[in-house]
Order: C-alpha cells, then structure tokens, then sequence
C-alpha cells in the first residue's frame, strides 16, 4: 500500500524529453459570454463560488459519464494525476481532501458537500486497487451515483462501502445495485438513512442476495411490506450474509411477518438488529416460530419494538426451544414485571441458552431478580435492567381461578384414591342418612384436607347452601359431581381458548405463506401428529352440536313455512276496493315474487350487520385489509370477537352480475307462485326437484360438463319420481280446492317445469359467470333480492294496465292489480299474516340454509330439504287443503332416491358406516374454511352437483 508523505508540493516543470513523450492538451481560451454562460450553468449544478468551467455547451454540463482525458497520465501517482487533469478539463478547483486520500487504498471522506463535476472528477481518477471508500453524507445525488458508479466497476478490490447519509433516489439506487453485482470482493456495505423507498421494488432484495456481503446497514431507511418480503425470499437463498441492520425502518405487523419467514430457514445470519419498529403481536407470533426453528442466530436486537407482555410470552416458548442465541437486547419495550418474568423463567429452563440479557428501562419483579442471581450462579449470565420493584404491574396480571374449598376436598380424596361415598360415611360416625353440617366439616378439616379459616367457613356455607333441605349423601354426592363438572367446564374453556390462539398464530403466519411457498408453517412431526389424531377419531361422526340441530330445525320450519303461507294466502278470500260482489279468492303471484325478493334484501342487511360488527376483530387478526380507523368500523355500538364465517369471501366483484341471475329467478318465482294457484302445495314442493334434472342437462350443453353413470341414474330416479307425482294430479279426479278442473292442475305443473327450467338457467348463469367469485352467499341472495325487488316492482306499472279476461287479481282483471291487493289484505287479517309469514321465512331459510351447507355439509342440507317436502305434504293432508293420493308415496321415494343418489348421499353413507372414510370433501366450497383456503383468493367449483346457485338458491 502507497503511504502519503503529506508533502504537498511537485515539480510541475517537465524537462524536454518528457514533454515530447506526453500529449499536451490546452485548455481553450472562453470569451466573457462564454464564461458567463458557463458561470450561469454552473450554479444549476450547485457549484457556487467557481466561475471557470470550460464546458461549453449546457448538454456537456449534464453529461453523466466520466471526464474523457486527451493526455497520457504517468503510472506513479496514477489516480492523482487523472484527477488533476480531471479538474482541468472540467475548470473546477482541486479539492485538497480528495487528492491527499487518492494515493491511499482506504478512502473516507464524510460530511461534506460536493457539486456534480466533483463526483465526475473523482469517479474518473478511481482504479482497481482501491478497497474501501466511505461517502458520508456528501451529498450524493441520482445523477452523482449514476457517475460514481461507472468508476466503482473498476474498482474489483473494493471489499468495504459507506454511502450512509445520502439521498440516493430510485435511479441512483438502481445504478448501485447493477455496480454492486460486478463488485465479486465487497464484503461491507452501509447504505444507512439514504431514504430507500419500499417503492423500489425487488432491487432492495438483491442486495441480501449478493453471494460475497457479510455485513449489510440498512437502518434508517423506509423499508415497509413490499421490501421485507424482498429481503425475506433473498435471505432464503443467501449463504454469507452474518449481519443485518433493518432497524429505525417501517416494519411493522405483515413487513416483520415477511422478514422472520425469510430469516426461518437462513443458514447463516449470525447477528440481527430490527430495533426501533412495530413488532407488535403478529411479529412476535413469526419470532417466536424463528426462535424454535433458526439454529445460527447469536444476537438480535429488538429492542424499542413496541413488544408488550403477551408478545413477551410467546418470545418465551421460542426461548425455551432455542440453544443458539447468545445476546437478547429487549429493552424499552412495555413488557411489564410479567413479560420479564415470562423471559427469565425461559432461560432457567433452557441451560444452554441466553448469556446477555438487556431489559434496561423495564422494572423487574424481585423474586423474578432472585432467579436471575440463580442463573447467574449456575452459568455465564448477565441480566441488565432498570430497577428492582417488591410487587407485579398490573398490566399483564392473569386472573387466576380461585382455590375452590370443595375442590380442595375432592383434590384429597383421589390423591389417596379414595371413593367420595366411602369418605363421607368414614367421616359420618354416627351412621345417619342425615348429616350435621357443621361436624361433617370439622370433620373434613381434621381429615388431613389442608384447608385455611375461611376455606372451612366457605366449605360450611356450600354444604348448607341448599335452603329446606337436609344434607344427605345424596345431597354431597351432587355437591361434588357439580363442581367437578364446573371444572371440566372450565378445563374445556381453556383448551378451547389454547386451540383458537393456535390456530390465530397459524393464520397469521400463514398470511405470508403464498410468498415464501418453499417454507411450511407446520413442521413434519406435527404433520405426522395430526395424522395419527385423524385416523384415531371414531368412523362414526358424533352428534350435532345444539348450534347444528337448531341451524337444522330453522330450516325445516321456515322451508316449510314459506310453501304453506303462500299456499295458505292463495286460499283465502276477500272483496275489492269497491266492496260489491261477492269475496274472490287471493290471485296476486306477482306481488307476492315481490315480497319473496323483500325477504332476501333483509339477508343483505344481516350480512351487513355481522359485517360491522366483526369488522375490528377481523382487521386485529388481518383476515379482513381493512381501516380500523374509519367513522363507521370506530363508532359501531356491537363489537363481535369472534370468527363468523357467513361474512368470508371478497368483495371485489361488481354487483351488477347478480342483475341476470335475479331476472331468471324474478321469472320463475313467478310462474311458480301461479302454478301455485293451481295444483296442491305438496305437489309444487315435489316437482321443484325437477330443478336438478335442467341443471344437469344445461351444465353438458352449456358448460361442457361429463356425467357419471351415477348421475345419470339419479336423474332418471328423479324423472320417474316426477311423472309419478304428475300422474297422479291428473288420475285423481277429486279436488279439495274445489275451483280448478285438472285441465288447470296440469296447466299448473306444467307452469311449475317452466319455472324450474328457469332456475336453471338461473344455476347455469351463476355457476359460469358468479362462481368464479368467492362471494359471501348472504350478500349473494341480498343482492340478488335487491335486483330482483327493484326490476319486479317496475314492471308492476305496466302490469297494472294490462287486461288479460282470465284474471282474477281485481274487478278490472288487469295482469296484477296492486290496490285490490291491498283492499284484500286490508278485509281479511289472515292474507296479511301469510304474506310477513313469507317475507320473513324467506330470509330466515336462507340464512339456516347457508348455515347448513358451512356447519354440517351440503348432502346434509339435501336430506332437510327433502324432509321439508314431507312435512308440507303432512300438513297439507292434515289441514284438509288436498286428497290423500296414495300414488304420491311413490313418487316422493322416488324423488328422494334420485337426489340422494345424484348428490353422493348414499355413496356418502355407505362409506361411513360400512367402510373407513376418506378426507371429507364434501363441505361447500362457497364458503372457505380458514384452515384451507386464503380469504382473499376465490374459489371455483368443480362438482356439477356442488355450484355457487345450489347453495344461494331459494
């Protein structure tokens, strides 16, 4: 290496025979316009107080390449003299500082400020030999790095750059990051507080992927979630890097999620420092999962990272698993005496851990410093912290289930395996069936229960707490299976709660999941755990769950009501408007569709309700990108903490899909509610299955759907099933209606095909174009209600002035006469009562049967809707409103066999009571389960049996 020796003078004078071997270049004289013009343009380039610049022209000054030289430049003193002649060319002062560093290999240069002539000048004089240059704030700027750069690719020795305290810009960064890759020896780079947005995209990453760097300084920039994941995917492939420092950056919640995914599987980074970021819970959930798995980690430095006592405690149980981390720098974060406690307690179980732990600015609990003594006993320990405090912060205390005296007493009992009658009757010496209060306590006291003063008066005060009655064996025997029920109970409420935080932290990594695709949040061991829990589990399912049987029996009734109370408005009657004439009977099918959409619209305003009220939960645990800050999310009154899946799926659809699909149900509402007029209700619910066979005929010609043999038996089964039903309308003369020739009942089946054909066509349209959505199915009927309510209800005017003779919906005969509807309803209560009947039911067999499909399955929902048939066929028959047709057996177990055959029901069966069953797979995929499915992707469906319309369908 070339030593200065501070002599700043040199022999300028050549002698003749070195003149004649160099190429003397003149710098050219300026007139005084030009040096104006020059002096003017120099200041644009912030070179104030130097008025000779030879460049003559304004391209020249912006000319981003190193100065061209036309002379030869002697091999000693090499870059001094390029630098010189540098300054020359571009008639700017020699900057001593540069030119005394140049013949050294070690360049450090820092707060000072340089024009962009400088930088080119400097740029051109560095050669290969230099190995460490440090820039500290000298004001660089896009274009001066750009320059700089061209001469940093000479430089292939340099092991060591500092450009710190620089703003660099996007295309400053941009040209660094193209250097850095030709730069095969740099080992150290520091490009601290240059302002580097999360804006400049995957280039932030690439500097974690340079194959020589061992230590990178990043702090101070504004590195957000774009540029953590960047650096994480880079630090999954990089095999040098042993140091990094993000910290004084915006990482916070997703961003520090990325970057431990990255760091998880990192074979080599010895040394990290995210301080002063935003960590929080979801940080500390990924931490935690680096702790247990990273085998390489020594130091990390997280401190100022807003890390409270809960987060704390997880930071524990990674603790307790890691053997390789060495210095753990948690200060100035709200952890309380709690967290620490939660920390040091780690640490003395785990004896190979932590030998330097800085908790400085927290207070520490004493007992938890006298542990801290004892580990400092045992091994090489060194505990820093704020002060000494003789009692626990409140915040972060848990609450402790208190002792129970009566849990005392059964406590001792099995642990001498005693059985509870047999202790109370050794205890009872005086052989009575009824036993003294007061002594049998005393007597449990003296027994050798440890039990304090008030534990005993509270003992005494359950044993007589049962006024009027005489304390019996029976009486303690009941006494002590209550509280040892309260206690599984509450034993059950604990490990539920352990589970939903499980499977919380498992979301929240799993939210980084489709970046990192080679890394798995669940380990092999567990994998293989799980699996073995899975096949030891009964074959046979458990029974429902009191939620499930409600869900079900919702459903049932409000089906079933929906059918009658239409039925039940159209046997009714009532006069017109003007009072003559006789009562006629309710003929309004059309206001009627328009009272069914009502009733969808409301499950619109659930799915809002259950939106709002869930919405703070779901952005807390990021299942939903929304603003917690918003008026409307901040100042609704209902607050739910808890996961509701009716409102999973995305909203990034266009409402005006569903215009189609309610146009096609509009239609078939309609005829239906006609055919209704016309034939018997079970005989309406029944021929709705024919809704399966168009389905299934449309989706081959429609969406190039194959079915199976089992299919095609189905449908067969089912059109059997149909003929059946309709024959027997036609066979069967007697009609309890009394007003409809069986001319009109088959009008009236025929009607109800049509309609069916329709939603069909209705099925097919959603399947094709709505499917491909993964949309919330409450918010799919409301809308549909919404279009359906809007587009009905305008054609109810031109209705209104079309005559049909045939009509009987008011004195005039028009198509649909709203006011005699209204007269009607206004004469007779019981029309008003079935029409809020169908509002309202309407809604609520939506939303159960929704609930059903997510809950239980949709084979489940198929069984219910086939017994809501049956049950409007009983109560029809038991109501008198139609004959007994024996031949309507036949086709109900037809129709049943088909469906079940068509949806895999028995297959379904057979497999589960006669055979292992596989993996279900039978859940609807309308509604994605959290564990399987990411709630920002959609879903699409594959079964024909199994569609988007199936599920919304009414």
């Amino acid at each position: 290496m070339e030593q200065y020796n501070g002599n700043d003078s040199f022999d300028t004078d050549l002698d003749d025979e070195q003149a004649e071997q160099l190429e003397i270049f003149i710098v050219p004289r300026l007139t005084f316009d030009e040096k104006l013009t020059a002096h003017r343009a120099n200041r644009l380039n912030q070179t104030f107080g130097q008025t000779n610049i030879p460049l003559q022209s304004h391209d020249d000054l912006r000319n981003e390449t190193l100065v061209p030289l036309r002379c030869q430049i002697p091999a000693e003193n090499a870059r001094v003299h390029i630098y010189e002649n540098s300054c020359k060319t571009l008639d700017i002062t020699i900057d001593w500082q540069i030119r005394g560093f140049l013949p050294y290999d070690t360049i450090n240069i820092a707060d000072r400020s340089f024009s962009f002539n400088d930088f080119r000048a400097f740029a051109t004089a560095l050669q290969s030999n230099l190995e460490s240059l440090t820039l500290h704030a000298v004001n660089l700027t896009s274009s001066s790095l750009c320059v700089l750069c061209q001469g940093l690719i000479k430089c292939v020795r340099l092991n060591l750059l500092d450009l710190s305290d620089n703003k660099l810009g996007k295309r400053g960064f941009d040209a660094l990051v193209a250097t850095l890759n030709e730069l095969p020896l740099l080992r150290y780079l520091s490009l601290a507080n240059c302002e580097i947005q999360d804006s400049y995209g995957y280039k932030i990453g690439d500097i974690c992927r340079h194959p020589s760097l061992v230590e990178v300084n990043l702090t101070g920039n504004k590195f957000e979630e774009n540029a953590c994941i960047f650096i994480g995917n880079a630090l999954t492939e990089n095999q040098s890097l042993t140091y990094l420092n993000l910290s004084w950056n915006m990482i916070r919640s997703y961003a520090s999620i990325a970057l431990f995914r990255g760091i998880e599987v990192n074979e080599c980074l010895t040394e990290l420092d995210i301080s002063w970021s935003g960590l929080s819970y979801d940080g500390s959930v990924a931490l935690r999962r680096v702790l247990c798995v990273n085998k390489v980690l020594q130091r990390l430095n997280i401190s100022n990272c807003n890390i409270e006592w809960i987060s704390a405690k997880l930071i524990s149980e990674g603790l307790r698993k890691n053997s390789t981390l060495q210095h753990l720098n948690l200060a100035y974060n709200p952890i309380t005496t709690h967290g620490a406690q939660y920390i040091i307690e780690a640490l003395d179980t785990n004896t190979g851990g932590i030998n330097m732990l800085d908790l400085s600015g927290i207070t520490i609990y004493t007992s938890t410093v006298r542990l801290a003594e004892k580990i400092a006993r045992e091994r090489d320990f060194v505990l820093r912290y704020d002060c000494e405090i003789p009692v626990h912060d409140m915040l972060g205390r848990q609450s402790a289930t208190k002792d129970d005296s009566i849990r005392r007493v059964i406590q001792h009992i099995e642990d001498r395996n005693w059985r509870i009658l047999e202790y109370f009757r050794m205890l009872n010496k005086s052989n009575k069936q009824e036993i003294d209060s007061k002594a049998i306590t005393l007597d449990i006291a003296k027994s050798g229960a440890k039990l304090e003063n008030d534990e005993i008066e509270s003992l005494h005060q359950r044993l007589t707490q049962r006024s009027g009655e005489s304390l019996t064996y029976k009486n303690l025997n009941s006494i002590v299976m209550d509280q040892r029920l309260r206690d599984r109970s509450l034993k059950a409420r604990q490990e539920k709660h352990a589970k939903d935080m499980e499977k919380r932290n498992q979301k929240i990594l799993e939210t980084v999941s489709h970046h990192f695709p080679g890394i798995e949040v669940i380990s092999k061991h567990q994998k293989r755990q799980e699996a073995i829990e899975q096949l030891a589990r009964p074959r046979i399912k458990m029974a429902f769950t009191p939620y499930q049987l409600f869900l079900a029996a919702l459903m049932l009734i409000t089906g079933s009501i929906n059918t009658l109370s239409t039925k039940w408005a159209d046997r009714q009657t009532s006069h017109f408007c003007d009072g003559s004439g006789e009562n006629v009977t309710y003929e309004h099918p059309f206001f009627q569709g328009v009272g069914m959409f009502l009733g969808e619209f409301l499950c619109l305003l659930v799915f809002k309700f259950i939106w709002y009220s869930t919405a703070q939960y779901r952005i807390e645990r990021m299942t939903y990108k929304g603003d917690a800050s918003s008026r409307i999310v901040r100042y609704w009154p209902i607050k739910i903490q808890k996961d509701v899946r009716l409102v999973d799926g995305e909203q990034t659809f266009n409402p005006l899909i569903f215009w189609v699909a309610s146009l096609c149900d509009m239609t078939s509402t309609c005829l239906s509610y006609i055919a209704l007029n016309y034939t018997s209700a079970s005989s309406f619910q029944m021929l709705r299955g024919s809704v399966m066979v168009f389905t299934a005929l449309l989706s081959v010609i429609f969406l190039r759907k194959k079915l199976t043999w089992k299919h095609w038996l189905g449908i067969l089964a089912v059109v059997a099933g149909l003929a059946v039903v309709g024959v027997s309308d036609i066979l069967f003369s007697q009609h309890p209606e009394g007003s409809h020739t069986n001319t009109e009942k088959i009008a009236g089946d025929v009607l109800i095909l049509v309609g069916m054909l329709f939603t069909s066509c209705q099925v097919v349209y959603e399947e094709r174009f709505i499917g491909k959505y993964n949309i919330p199915p409450l918010q799919a009927v409301g809308w549909e209600g919404i279009f359906g309510f809007s587009t009905l209800g305008l054609l109810l005017i031109p209705f209104y002035f079309i005559i049909v003779p045939t009509s009987n919906s008011g004195p005039a005969h028009r198509l649909e006469d709203i006011p005699s509807a209204l007269c009607q309803m206004r004469g007779n209560w019981i029309i008003i009562l079935a029409t809020i009947g169908n509002v309202l039911s309407i809604a609520f067999f939506n939303f159960a049967g929704i609930s059903v499909t997510k809950e239980l399955s949709s084979t489940t929902r198929m069984v219910l809707d086939s017994g809501r048939t049956l049950i409007i066929w009983v109560v029809s028959l038991a109501l008198q409103w139609q004959a007994f047709y024996p031949l309507q057996i036949l086709g109900f177990v037809l129709l049943v066999i088909g469906m079940g055959i068509y949806n895999g029901v028995w297959e379904h069966l057979i497999r589960r009571f006669l055979s292992r069953p596989p993996i279900s797979n039978e859940r609807s995929q309308l509604l994605p389960s959290h564990d399987d499915v990411s709630v920002y992707q959609s879903t699409s469906t594959t079964n024909p049996s199994s569609t988007f319309a199936e599920t919304v369908n009414t």
